[in-house]
């Protein structure tokens, strides 16, 4: 819901718009309609505020599940496939039963591993070691310190900790029960595959895991899964380190394509300075995190604030966060680029709202080629 529901409505703007096409100009949609002085009297004062995160999502994706919300994933299978500067997730071959090497793995314990010659990549960085924990999920670079097995599963803790792989994160007990295997095929193209077999919930004995997670040379991630039960989980991979959360995704509709960290950080709106949108005056927003090769962008303006995912569109983890009532294109000439927006004088637009997302055509990070940025709100006044 818009935060000032009697503020951020239409006021039939968009219809005047499509009857006065020569008018989209990035001034109009703050002078559109006369309908705004007859508006309830707002705070005064100017004000800029960033909502929501912007794409892509920083290598991270992933979907939850609770005690009351079946397992969907269960015999099915995803395949992570390195694709230009990101991965294409695909379905994968299935669960492989040609596992051998049993290893120890008590209640919330890890069992260290190397990785064989020339490390695995992942989010472009090389990783030597891992680690497989008992709760159904892998470090990359090895377990960390603090909180090393995890056992509660969250979206916030696999954006923000190191590098995690997760077929199936849960509190999982195999010291109750099934049985872990570590296997390692060290050939001309290696491979090392994880597998969980039939690993109680910790506390409940009856309700059993089986998934397992394959590492290839190559960069390619495989999971596969058996029956799973029912229970407060996550699956996915991140990269971490405080990437951006845009959310989770349903796995099980494929395929789809998520971007890597290296291509580009998500895109990031913002004031520039102390800018602030005061009356009679011009703001100035920055767009950042531009990626090379940006010939185009488009600041986009609106009376309403959105949360629309777009993946239907081919822009995976992206989320429109405003109407689109008037645009103001631009060309990038950097990393960054920056937007003069003139601020009318006039007294009726004390206190009103108007939303904001920049878009850049990017190739190469989306499958339409296009990424944006977060919403900034702009509270108009003085």
């Amino acid at each position: 819901m818009p935060e000032d529901p009697h503020l951020e409505c239409d006021f039939g703007y968009a219809s005047w718009l499509q009857s006065h096409p020569a008018m989209r100009t990035c001034t109009t949609i703050l002078a559109a309609s006369t309908l705004l002085a007859t508006l309830p009297a707002q705070d005064n004062q100017a004000t800029f505020a960033r909502y929501g995160v912007g794409c892509p999502r920083g290598l991270t994706a992933y979907e939850t599940f609770s005690a009351t919300r079946a397992f969907d994933l269960s015999f099915d299978s995803i395949c992570y496939i390195p694709s230009g500067q990101g991965y294409t997730v695909v379905r994968g071959p299935g669960f492989e039963n040609t596992y051998m090497n049993a290893v120890p793995q008590g209640n919330d314990g890890n069992q260290g591993f190397l990785f064989p010659a020339g490390g695995f990549p992942f989010g472009g960085q090389t990783f030597t070691d891992g680690a497989m924990v008992s709760n159904g999920f892998v470090w990359l670079g090895g377990a960390p310190a603090v909180n090393p097995n995890a056992p509660v599963a969250s979206a916030a803790a696999l954006v923000a900790g190191q590098p995690r792989i997760a077929p199936f994160w849960c509190d999982l007990d195999p010291s109750a029960g099934g049985q872990c295997y570590l296997d390692v095929l060290n050939g001309f193209f290696w491979r090392v595959t994880l597998t969980w077999v039939a690993v109680p919930l910790a506390g409940s004995p009856g309700n059993l895991v089986s998934a397992q997670v394959i590492f290839e040379q190559n960069g390619v991630i495989t999971m596969n899964w058996q029956q799973c039960a029912t229970a407060n989980s996550l699956t996915g991979i991140s990269i971490g380190g405080g990437a951006p959360d845009a959310g989770p995704l349903d796995l099980s509709v494929r395929p789809f394509w998520i971007a890597g960290p290296t291509s580009s950080p998500a895109l990031s709106l913002g004031a520039l300075g102390s800018s602030l949108p005061v009356l009679g005056s011009t703001f100035q927003m920055q767009v950042t995190a531009i990626p090379p090769g940006t010939a185009l962008g488009v600041l986009a303006l609106g009376l309403n604030r959105l949360q629309t995912d777009v993946a239907a569109l081919g822009l995976i983890g992206c989320t429109q966060y405003t109407s689109i009532d008037d645009q103001l294109p631009f060309v990038p000439t950097g990393s960054s680029h920056t937007l003069s927006l003139p601020i009318p004088a006039s007294a009726i637009f004390l206190g009103v709202a108007i939303h904001s997302q920049a878009i850049t055509f990017s190739p190469g990070f989306t499958a339409l080629g296009v990424i944006a940025s977060n919403g900034g709100r702009l509270g108009l006044g003085t």
